[in-house]
């Protein structure tokens, strides 16, 4: 066997972190592969999901399928996903596929990589990364993956066999029920050509839009349930100190996740501007209120006058995405689609 592999002509993925880890993964793939990434980003609808969490509310964005991604990469881009599930020699498994040329991704625990400085040995938490090369004599594979937690910027990076194998089974242990990867170990490799082109990726987004339309309005409300909440919150400080680092945690992942909707919009709907300019407001208006609350955490003084304008922003937010519905629904609606 070769003593030492690397995968020619991928490229990670970058300028976004694309709903999570595992779908730039995919955006990878699809790259190296030279297919349409299109089939991808239009497969998902984005919602706002709200949780009661004994009287503390969460507020997040949820990214729901509309097609199982493994059917959309393989009728849509002609690009097989092989999951392996359960494996006693993750090692053997990912040089196997290397050698065959394919690319592989990689559930781990990140507790066990040195490579993300904050989590190692300090928290337990899923995570995919990509391999595409292994050097035997240094005991080593060649990764894509970035170096902070929803990082937007991915390279190339070593990582020990050694890691690799202690991540993957304590994921395997202890975090197999996340729904990050629940396929296990996956070599991806192409099988067939691209079918269907832009048209009708956007036909099959126009359908699943219209037939998601009252859930996706109805989501909004939860904007301002947790407006509400929080408006009460900021006059009980001794839950808002308790409760405020998750908050900012919160707000980050949804600025991340309206990141997505938002390239997602500049590479489907390039010509719409109205469009992206409704997307720009909700994320600076996003990012203002994260502000206001980072701004607290960090100085510990409750500037009520703050926290009041944060507040108004996110009825600004409510109107804005009220607005984006409105007029996605409008703008897809007049396709001439094949039902």
């Amino acid at each position: 066997m070769e003593r030492s592999k690397e995968i020619c002509g991928i490229e990670p993925f970058n300028g976004v972190l694309y709903i999570d880890c595992g779908h730039n993964i995919l955006l990878t793939v699809a790259d190296f592969y030279n297919a349409d990434t299109e089939a991808i980003l239009l497969n998902d609808i984005f919602t706002y999901d709200i949780h009661d969490d004994d009287g503390h509310l969460s507020l997040k964005v949820n990214a729901e399928e509309i097609k199982d991604i493994s059917q959309v990469m393989s009728d849509k881009l002609g690009i097989t996903i092989n999951p392996k599930l359960d494996i006693d020699d993750v090692i053997s498994e990912i040089k196997d596929s290397i050698l065959n040329d394919r690319p592989v991704s990689v559930p781990i625990d990140l507790y066990h990589c040195k490579l993300r400085r904050k989590m190692y040995e300090s928290v337990h938490e899923a995570h995919a990364l990509m391999v595409v090369g292994f050097n035997e004599d240094n005991q080593t594979f060649q990764i894509i993956d970035n170096m902070k937690k929803n990082g937007t910027v991915f390279g190339f990076y070593q990582m020990d066999y050694s890691d690799i194998k202690t991540g993957y089974h304590s994921f395997i242990s202890s975090l197999k029920g996340n729904s990050l990867n629940e396929r296990g170990v996956c070599e991806y490799y192409k099988t067939g050509n691209d079918n269907g082109g832009s048209h009708e990726n956007v036909c099959t987004f126009r359908t699943a839009l219209l037939e998601n339309k009252e859930k996706i309005i109805d989501s909004l409300q939860n904007i301002i349930k947790f407006k509400e909440y929080f408006s009460l919150l900021i006059h009980n400080e001794s839950r808002l100190v308790s409760r405020m680092p998750r908050i900012v945690e919160e707000f980050n992942q949804i600025v991340n996740m309206k990141r997505a909707e938002q390239f997602r919009v500049e590479y489907s709907f390039k010509e719409r501007e109205n469009l992206r300019y409704i997307l720009y407001k909700v994320i600076e208006n996003w990012k203002y209120v994260r502000m206001i609350c980072a701004k607290y955490m960090y100085s510990m003084e409750n500037d009520i006058p703050a926290f009041e304008r944060a507040i108004a922003r996110m009825d600004d937010i409510f109107n804005l995405e009220n607005q984006l519905i409105g007029q996605m629904i409008e703008e897809v609606s007049g396709l001439t689609c094949r039902e």
